[in-house]
């Protein structure tokens, strides 16, 4: 099975995400890549919005979508992540705050929310895969081996992304 790609390519995507990530000097990379799910749709904030330095710890996010605006401050979105904003007509000036212990476990939050989306979509992956190994093999013992493969990478590809997950947890907090 040639599918098996796709889970190694979403661990190497989380990788990726965090792999240079420092809680000391957050910058436009790393709030590109944030994640907010609005009416169950993820989208990365720099997607929706422009992002640009005002100085060492605030930025300027010039949104293109009102209504987006909108529901981000309705969820308190950056509040929750322990950022402070400040609003005017489509733009937020985000603030980032000093490091306390708050801000670390904060920022896990955002850590969090991306592993569970990782995880989700290898778990999406994996039911389509069964549909699939259903759909095109009729002998039942095939179909069993198959699905033990499948399920075998499965469990692999959970356990390395959890080991990510505590690991880079582990270096924000240690920072």
């Amino acid at each position: 099975m040639n599918n098996f790609n796709i889970f190694q390519e979403i661990l190497n995507n989380y990788n990726f995400l965090f792999k240079n990530f420092n809680i000391k000097n957050l910058g436009i990379k790393t709030l590109s890549n944030l994640k907010i799910n609005i009416n169950k749709t993820y989208f990365n904030l720099e997607n929706i919005c422009i992002i640009k330095n005002i100085n060492d710890n605030n930025y300027l996010l010039q949104f293109k979508d009102t209504n987006l605006l909108k529901q981000i401050i309705k969820k308190n979105f950056f509040e929750n992540y322990g950022f402070q904003i400040k609003q005017s007509k489509n733009n937020l000036e985000l603030i980032i705050p000093k490091l306390s212990v708050e801000f670390r476990n904060n920022v896990l939050k955002i850590l969090k929310n991306e592993y569970f989306i990782h995880k989700d979509n290898i778990e999406n992956y994996r039911k389509k895969f069964l549909l699939n190994i259903k759909r095109n093999f009729k002998s039942i013992d095939e179909i069993n081996n198959l699905e033990k493969k499948l399920n075998k990478e499965i469990l692999f590809c959970k356990n390395k992304l959890k080991n990510l997950f505590e690991n880079f947890s582990n270096k924000i907090l240690n920072e």
